[in-house]
């Protein structure tokens, strides 16, 4: 597990991997929001 997890980060996988989990909490972010503004 930990030497697949380091084979990714060294292939840059895991600014990928950062990215899609930064913006799916973005996104998640905005539609609790978006349900308390509008719900």
């Amino acid at each position: 597990m930990s030497l697949n997890l380091a084979e990714f980060a060294d292939s840059g996988g895991l600014n990928l991997g950062r990215t899609a989990f930064v913006f799916k909490f973005v996104v998640s972010f905005y539609c609790q929001i978006s349900t308390h503004k509008f719900g």
